[in-house]
């Protein structure tokens, strides 16, 4: 992957998507973060000159760099199953850590690889994003030290001078504000009143990790794999326990919208987790005009937990479009008519 990095700290890089960024339906959440975590640590590096193998603290303990918020965001015009194999994206990433370097943030803009150079730029916002279309992804970290394996993670500050080097926030980041407000509500939103519910109790079902395939090289559960546990999850429970209950055809054309996730803790390979959902679908007769063509769109309220003792691994929040497919395509709007 080509990348370079501008005066201002910006890394720019050119990526395709392939094979092996896709899942049922065009491109994947969890390949994308694999791509947005492996350029956040290349970026930290490139400008202070650590690997993040070699990210210690005053005490030269070994620091591993996790994340603590994802936000991932695409128009819903274009969202993440408009983009399949052999699309092309310039990548504009951006960078930024605390006073004491203890926590880091920034964006990956994503975008198409045609716009002329001049206008892929580094944006201060996602909101900036938003207005002109551009699907974006932020991401938050913290630096731990492990602990008992992957049960006990305690935050560390690293002590390398080049860190020095990395751009300063002026202002403390407001996803660790986020975070903190979406694990004491359980939730980063609630659905608009033009949603009903899918579910009467709370959903819950109970995944057990996959050492193979679910944990990274130190052992931890990979962030890019807690979005999985939640689509696994989220098909077992919407085919099957929900009042409108979705076929596996119109699941998988499911995609992603928005997702706001809160990452809090992890899980050793011999535990597991409970995952616990909430489910909305936007019903047309709850809205004052209907169209010809009704989107489905579902918004998901999740939370993880670890089976062991109880604490909160994840919350996560998620808006997902049928994608290809209406209310009428899939005879839904004669028991959404008796929802409303």
């Amino acid at each position: 992957m080509e990348l370079r990095i501008d005066d201002a700290g910006t890394m720019f890089t050119e990526l395709e998507l392939g094979m092996s960024h896709t899942g049922r339906n065009n491109l994947a959440e969890t390949p994308l973060l694999k791509v947005v975590g492996d350029l956040r640590w290349l970026h930290m590096a490139r400008l202070t000159g650590v690997d993040s193998r070699d990210v210690k603290d005053d005490q030269l303990n070994r620091l591993y760099a996790t994340f603590f918020y994802v936000d991932v965001v695409f128009p819903e015009r274009t969202p993440m199953a408009h983009f399949g194999e052999n699309d092309h994206f310039t990548l504009v990433n951006t960078i930024q850590s605390v006073e004491n370097n203890s926590m880091l943030d920034g964006y990956h803009f994503l975008y198409p690889a045609e716009w002329p150079d001049e206008k892929k730029v580094a944006l201060p916002d996602g909101a900036s994003a938003v207005k002109l279309g551009i699907p974006y992804v932020r991401t938050s970290n913290t630096f731990v030290l492990m602990f008992q394996g992957a049960s006990w993670l305690k935050k560390g500050v690293p002590a390398h001078p080049g860190m020095s080097k990395l751009p300063r926030a002026k202002e403390f980041f407001d996803s660790y504000t986020m975070m903190m407000n979406a694990h004491e509500n359980r939730r980063f939103k609630v659905p608009p009143k033009t949603y009903s519910p899918l579910n009467d109790e709370r959903m819950h079902t109970t995944y057990q990790p996959l050492p193979d395939r679910d944990l990274n090289g130190v052992g931890l559960l990979y962030f890019a794999n807690y979005p999985t546990i939640l689509d696994l999850a989220e098909r077992e429970l919407l085919s099957s326990k929900t009042r409108i209950k979705l076929d596996h055809h119109l699941l998988d054309l499911r995609t992603v919208v928005r997702r706001q996730s809160a990452y809090l803790s992890n899980v050793t390979p011999d535990d597991s987790v409970d995952v616990y959902l909430d489910a909305w679908i936007e019903n047309p007769w709850l809205r004052v005009a209907r169209g010809p063509s009704n989107p489905i769109r579902l918004f998901l309220n999740f939370e993880m937990y670890r089976r062991s003792d109880r604490r909160k691994m994840m919350v996560s929040t998620v808006e997902k479009v049928i994608f290809g497919k209406s209310l009428e395509d899939a005879g839904l709007m004669d028991e959404l008519k008796s929802l409303a």
